[in-house]
C-alpha cells in the first residue's frame, strides 16, 4: 500500500491493486505544490470530501480526460453538473455508505468543516499579499460562491491490506459520532484556523490513530492560503503522545505503508 501527497488535500492511495484519488486540486499560479492536470487523468476513481473550490474545482477537467467515477455528497454533484463535469459516472454519497473498489472497502463517515474564525479573516483580509495578487484573489472570490459546501463534509474509512486508514476532509468532527479509535493512519488537514495546533489536538484525542499524515499545509491557491509551519504541532504531539508518529510528507513523494 502507497499514499502519495499532491499538495493541497489530493492523496493518492494505491492498495488491493487499484488507485483511489480524493479531492485533487490543481494549484493556482503562484501555490507551493503546482503538478499539471496530466497527474491525475490516468485515476478512475475519485473521492471527494467536500465541495469546496480546493477539493472540487480541478474535478470537471480531470473527469472529461478519464472519464473517471465520482464519489461525492449530492451538493458536489450538484456543483459538478452546473460546471458540465459529468463526463464520466458522478455517484452520489451520503454518511453509512460503503463503497467497494476492488479489495477496498470504504466507509462514508459523517464529517464537519472546519470554522474559519474572524481572527482568520482579519488576517487575509489585511495582509499586503491579498491585493498583490489581486486576480487570484478576485477569482477565489468569486468561485467561492459556486463551490459551497452546504454541511457536506465527510470523511472515509479505508480498509485495505490488513490496514485502517481515517482520510478527514476538514479538520473538524461532528458531535455524537462514534468514530473508530486507534486506526493505522489518520490523513488529518493542517489549514483553516488561527489556532490550528488547538484544533487538532482534540481531534487527535478523540480518534487515537497509530499514525498522522498531515496534508492541506501549503500554500495552495495564494493569497487566500498560506504556507503553514507544523513545528509546533510536531512538538506538541511529541510531548503528549509520544506513540503517534506524525508524518510531514513530500509533494510527489510516495509514503510506503509497510513502514507505517
Amino acid at each position: 500500500m502507497k499514499i502519495t501527497w499532491y499538495g493541497t488535500a489530493s492523496i493518492l492511495l494505491e492498495a488491493e491493486g487499484e488507485r483511489i484519488l480524493f479531492d485533487p486540486f490543481v494549484q493556482l499560479p503562484g501555490g507551493e505544490h503546482i503538478f499539471p492536470p496530466d497527474t491525475f487523468i490516468q485515476e478512475k476513481h475519485i473521492l471527494i470530501t467536500h465541495g469546496h473550490v480546493d477539493h472540487l474545482l480541478s474535478v470537471p477537467a480531470i473527469q472529461k480526460s478519464s472519464k473517471a467515477a465520482v464519489y461525492c455528497t449530492n451538493q458536489a454533484a450538484v456543483t459538478l453538473k452546473r460546471f458540465s463535469g459529468r463526463r464520466g459516472q458522478v455517484v452520489r454519497i451520503a454518511p453509512g455508505d460503503r463503497i467497494n473498489i476492488g479489495g477496498i472497502q470504504i466507509t462514508v463517515l459523517p464529517g464537519k468543516h472546519i470554522r474559519f474564525d474572524r481572527r482568520l479573516v482579519l488576517e487575509v483580509l489585511f495582509r499586503p499579499r491579498t491585493y498583490l495578487r489581486l486576480q487570484n484573489s478576485l477569482y477565489l472570490a468569486k468561485m467561492n460562491h459556486r463551490f459551497p459546501e452546504n454541511g457536506e463534509t465527510v470523511m472515509y474509512q479505508i480498509e485495505a491490506e490488513g490496514k485502517m486508514i481515517l482520510l478527514m476532509g476538514s479538520l473538524a468532527l461532528c458531535d455524537g459520532v462514534d468514530y473508530p479509535r486507534g486506526t493505522d493512519l489518520l490523513v488529518l488537514p493542517f489549514q483553516g484556523s488561527s489556532r490550528l495546533v488547538e484544533a487538532a489536538l482534540p481531534v487527535i484525542e478523540t480518534l487515537s490513530p497509530k499514525n498522522v499524515l498531515l496534508d492541506h499545509f501549503d500554500d495552495a491557491f495564494p493569497p487566500i492560503s498560506s504556507s503553514i509551519d507544523t513545528g509546533e504541532f510536531v512538538k506538541r504531539m511529541a510531548r503528549e503522545w509520544p506513540d503517534i508518529k506524525v508524518m510531514i510528507p513530500a509533494a510527489g513523494i510516495p509514503i510506503e505503508m509497510m513502514d507505517v
